[in-house]
């Protein structure tokens, strides 16, 4: 049992008729009577009943009623087990005599029933007399109670009957059943529960239909695959052929295996996608992170900056993961620096200025002299202030760059009057060395 589910069996004792038939065995005949009447109403009468209120076409088909059976049985103040109460209010007792009953115990009642007998004999059990003003129940009613109380029960549950003898097939009504079964649908669904049964059978309905109602979703769908042998009720479909229900259930079983790789690929899918937004999400929380790091390093350079007035005299170090921007940051100060040093010289010098910053360099503070606080001129020779024969020095040149094919003198030098004049007496050689451009000598 499941959530208020249950699945169980009725076995009941056979309908007999003898020619005296025992309390017990009117009891098991009036049991028969009340599941056959349970039988007619849920099988024959609700089933046509139904087919009229669908407006389905039908014709209806002829059956015993054995209701007029329990209503003799069963009906207040007329029926059998009525008149047996009544009965034994005030038995007559029979003559001690009487070798057949019990005196006391037994009493004897002659009823006339429908049936092939003209009467039936009925042997009933008294009940103890109990010491109460209230009269006890029979065992008749009992028995009725009980009857009333499980039929309920079977009205709330789904039945399936299994007749095993030949003359009760006829009497219960069972050719008859047979004729409504053939004569009726094999199948009978409501609208909502086909359509989610079989809407992938067809394009038009899967994966939902766009239409106005389920019932116009299953014409669809019927059309869609050529089935003729149906009827539309007004809250059902049924279906006459069960062939017709196995080709629905084959061509589903035959689409069930792809739908489920459409449902397992767009379940991927969206795992895929659900672990791609938690990657993107922690790789933006990542930059950020990085970003904010790397922005607190920049502060850190500026506060540098600051403090020693745009000099970086001890370089911080770089954050984790910010290493291979150190270097790059370094490059874009060193240039900022050679900006602020080169904004106030002259482009025409900047050659010059690499010259010196060479020679400089190279001489590391071994002559303390060597020109750094003046142009550079090169080509000494040709300039008058430097060399009075300029001109005898430049036609020469221009002579020999005709004649042997050679290029513009970078460097030329020699003795100058006016060198001669301000070099120190005693220390000329030193003085001369001093005072040549580049610590060169010709």
């Amino acid at each position: 049992m499941y959530k208020g589910t249950l699945i169980g069996v009725l076995d009941i004792y056979g309908f007999e008729i003898f020619d005296t038939n025992s309390f017990e065995q009117f009891c098991i005949n009036y049991c028969n009577e009340k599941l056959q009447q349970l039988f007619i109403e849920l099988v024959l009468k609700q089933e046509q009943e139904e087919y009229a209120r669908e407006g389905i076409q039908w014709t209806p088909i002829q059956y015993f009623n054995n209701r007029i059976i329990c209503e003799l049985v069963e009906a207040p103040h007329q029926g059998i087990i009525a008149i047996m109460d009544e009965a034994c209010l005030n038995p007559t007792q029979l003559a001690p005599a009487d070798k057949k009953m019990q005196h006391g115990v037994h009493f004897r009642i002659t009823l006339p029933l429908a049936g092939p007998q003209a009467a039936v004999t009925l042997l009933l059990e008294r009940l103890p007399a109990r010491h109460t003003s209230k009269r006890p129940p029979s065992a008749a009613s009992l028995f009725r109670s009980s009857m009333s109380a499980l039929v309920s029960g079977l009205q709330s549950k789904e039945p399936f009957y299994v007749r095993c003898v030949r003359h009760q097939v006829a009497y219960l009504g069972l050719v008859e059943n047979v004729r409504v079964r053939r004569a009726g649908f094999a199948s009978r669904q409501r609208y909502d529960r086909f359509l989610k049964r079989y809407k992938m059978l067809s394009q038009y309905t899967w994966p939902n239909f766009r239409g106005s109602s389920d019932k116009d979703a299953v014409m669809v769908l019927l059309r869609d695959l050529h089935v003729t042998d149906v009827q539309f009720g007004h809250t059902k479909l049924f279906i006459r052929s069960a062939k017709t229900i196995h080709g629905l259930e084959a061509a589903r079983a035959e689409l069930i295996p792809s739908i489920v790789v459409l449902l397992q690929k767009l379940w991927r899918g969206t795992l895929a996608r659900i672990r791609y937004r938690k990657l993107k999400a922690a790789l933006v929380i990542f930059n950020a992170w990085k970003a904010y790091r790397f922005r607190r390093y920049i502060s850190s350079l500026q506060h540098e900056l600051a403090r020693h007035r745009g000099v970086i005299k001890q370089w911080p170090g770089a954050p984790r993961g910010l290493g291979p921007v150190e270097p790059t940051l370094q490059a874009a100060y060193r240039r900022w620096r050679a900006h602020l040093v080169l904004r106030d010289v002259p482009r025409d010098q900047w050659d010059q200025l690499k010259l010196k910053i060479c020679a400089a360099s190279a001489l590391a503070s071994r002559r303390p002299r060597w020109g750094a606080d003046r142009l550079w001129e090169g080509d000494y020779l040709a300039d008058f202030d430097y060399n009075p024969k300029a001109a005898l020095y430049k036609s020469m040149l221009s002579s020999m760059q005709r004649a042997q094919n050679i290029g513009k003198a970078i460097f030329s030098c020699g003795r100058c009057p006016r060198d001669e004049q301000r070099r120190p007496a005693g220390d000329s050689e030193r003085a001369l060395r001093q005072e040549r451009p580049g610590g060169g000598t010709v």
